[in-house]
């Protein structure tokens, strides 16, 4: 497990590479929004939906959509975590009743798992760090912001993939197997 002041850096590190997703998401948003030229909605890399009230009028990608519930409120940055995975939401207002989401995918998971289809953390944001995502309110980890706002929080875990409660449960029941054979051996 790396120490507190790698933690930072890699913390760091995963802020940085966050504020450029987010960045590239605003600058799709602000084509979108701009209604002097047309949007070809394919072409968009992002996951983009324009909603009035909650009716979805165009979108970029279909993987996930939102719980319309979860759009109802206002915040411009939130996170969203549910049986599909772990998910930022930026919400920018656009008419009377109308609103883009746009969604940047931190750690996705699927209804099945196989070794075709298996739960994947966003390496542009996370590179190869082996990290858990926790919520914006949890008081252990290692906190990731964006723009003063605390987005998630992240626990380092082991290279692989373990956190070090279940290593350690790993090896207590090696010992036991260990002494049992020894026992039953005499």
């Amino acid at each position: 497990l790396a120490t507190d002041h790698s933690q930072e850096r890699i913390a760091n590190r995963i802020s940085d590479n966050l504020s450029k997703a987010l960045h590239a998401l605003e600058i799709e948003s602000a084509r979108i929004l701009d209604s002097s030229q047309p949007v070809k909605w394919s072409e968009l890399t992002g996951s983009h939906f324009l909603m009035d009230s909650l009716q979805v009028i165009a979108w970029s990608d279909h993987e996930f959509l939102p719980d319309v519930r979860q759009m109802r409120t206002d915040f411009k940055l939130k996170l969203i975590r549910n049986s599909s995975g772990d998910f930022l939401l930026r919400k920018q207002i656009s008419g009377p009743s109308g609103f883009l989401i746009s969604v940047l995918p931190l750690y996705k998971k699927y209804p099945i798992v196989n070794r075709y289809l298996t739960p994947q953390i966003n390496p542009l944001i996370f590179e190869k760090f082996n990290v858990r995502i926790l919520d914006p309110l949890a008081t252990d980890g290692l906190k990731i912001n964006f723009e003063g706002q605390t987005l998630f929080v992240i626990d380092m875990l082991d290279s692989n993939g373990k956190d070090m409660i279940s290593l350690s449960l790993a090896l207590l029941a090696l010992i036991f197997f260990i002494l049992s054979v020894i026992h039953f051996l005499r």
